[in-house]
């Protein structure tokens, strides 16, 4: 019955811009994982309420907030809600306080039950002129049902935008400040770098005491990481570390007070020798990761970060990381599912629980990669755990799946840890017993049908 779809879409004067780099959170129960109202997925008119891909729940007491990063001005919102029920859609600048945007009302929409898609863009086939708003400043959107059945939900939500000054929105890097510290946190990701000497307490600077705080930047998705530019307070040490699901991190180099050119004041300090704030000391071997982290680790007790940035000028990714495939995982599991799609695959034997893999026990677990649109797939090639057995079927709805190949224990050729397998007879990796016959397909999914109990997967790409 019911399922609410928010889709946040940044929008150019003419022509539709990148989506913003949200994240969502729940304040109150609710069913399913809260960001999948922003991971950019329409589930079809009339899907039921409790899908897999809606977050759902039952009575008023619970509300979405989504998290755009930083202040945009929001000129259009679509959204995909259940048919029959009132909902709130609202807004803020600080999180707090939060003034109405529109209302949703059950007898809007289009369709007789379940999931009802609805914008606020004329130009949309699914504009609602009774949600129409003028464009508003926004960080926070929230969403809550109001009446109705008491069977809520929301599948996805995007907004079409501009920054605040009226430019155009632009995907980037988000980031979460954690403690007590002043100034906002976006300042370190919005590309500007004050002065070389600027106080370290100036309004352009985060700024804190003691070694608790910190400050985790997220990428978006999982890219290489080469280069990395920031800007310190002089006479501290930092730390930067970096992880690819945001819960284990290692060690990227570290900031001593003797390091840089300044005497007083804000430092700008970088890893590329290309760079006149090149410093070499800081220079590390390239890293696949989505969140970097800072912290002080010691100094005169007065710390500070203005800006930084990150990535490999140089780095194109695979075709099958980003350039719109996505996938979801099903059922408990560990790690970020992106992963899988994250072009990065780990040494032969690595081990099942590496952090460059998704790993889970039992067989009720799956994963279903969206390549983004139906097309040919005539070769594949995986990493899995190499003393089970896994089944890869693919799909052109996302409904009705057919059987692609099955990876036997006995396939492969390591005898421990993850294993890659190809279907590509001219690939290292080819296994002759995984060949198909080229199918069409959007959805592929892999699940673990057998073997010790212990499972991963690390990476799954396919090619014509």
């Amino acid at each position: 019955m019911k399922r609410l779809i928010l889709l946040l879409i940044l929008a150019a004067l003419l022509a539709p811009a990148p989506c913003l780099a949200a994240s969502a959170r729940a304040v109150g129960p609710c069913n399913n994982d809260p960001n999948l109202i922003v991971d950019g997925k329409f589930p079809p008119q009339g899907t039921a309420w409790t899908d897999p891909a809606c977050v759902w729940w039952n009575g008023t007491a619970t509300a979405l907030v989504v998290d755009l990063g930083r202040v945009e001005r929001i000129t259009a919102v679509t959204l995909q809600v259940d048919n029959n029920d009132d909902y709130a859609v609202e807004y803020s600048e600080d999180g707090k306080s939060f003034k109405t945007l529109f209302l949703i009302r059950a007898s809007y929409g289009e369709v007789g039950w379940g999931m009802d898609t609805m914008s606020t863009d004329p130009g949309s086939p699914d504009y609602v002129p009774e949600i129409k708003f003028t464009p508003v400043n926004a960080r926070f959107i929230g969403i809550k049902a109001i009446d109705g059945d008491n069977c809520y939900a929301v599948s996805e939500l995007a907004v079409s935008a501009k920054d605040a000054a009226g430019h155009d929105g632009q995907a980037g890097p988000t980031v979460t400040g954690y403690g007590s510290y002043n100034n906002d946190a976006s300042l370190i990701a919005d590309g500007v770098t004050p002065a070389q000497g600027t106080a370290w307490n100036d309004s352009a600077c985060v700024w804190w005491h003691g070694t608790q705080p910190y400050f985790v930047m997220d990428l978006g998705t999982v890219t290489r990481v080469s280069k990395v530019t920031l800007q310190v307070d002089n006479n501290d040490e930092y730390v930067v570390e970096y992880s690819q699901d945001g819960k284990i991190y290692r060690n990227l180099f570290t900031v001593r007070p003797s390091f840089g050119e300044v005497g007083w004041g804000m430092d700008t300090m970088s890893t590329d020798p290309s760079s006149p704030d090149y410093v070499h000391q800081i220079e590390f071997p390239p890293v696949m990761a989505r969140f970097i982290k800072i912290r002080a680790a010691g100094g005169d007790d007065c710390y500070a970060v203005s800006e930084l940035t990150v990535g490999d000028p140089a780095y194109v990714p695979p075709a099958n990381a980003g350039g719109g495939m996505s996938v979801s995982g099903y059922g408990p599991f560990h790690n970020d599912a992106a992963l899988i799609i994250d072009g990065a695959v780990p040494a032969q034997g690595t081990s099942w629980t590496d952090a460059a893999c998704v790993w889970w026990n039992g067989t009720k677990t799956f994963f279903v990669v969206d390549l983004g649109m139906s097309r040919r797939v005539g070769n594949v090639r995986l990493q899995v755990d190499n003393n089970d057995d896994y089944v890869v079927e693919y799909s052109e709805d996302g409904k009705t799946y057919r059987n692609l190949f099955t990876v036997r224990a006995s396939y492969g050729e390591v005898g421990w840890g993850m294993d890659t397998m190809s279907t590509d007879p001219g690939s290292p990796d080819y296994v002759p017993e995984l060949r198909f016959a080229p199918v069409t397909a959007r959805y592929l999914k892999i699940r673990a049908i057998g073997g010790d109990d212990c499972y991963a997967v690390s990476e799954l790409s396919v090619s014509d």
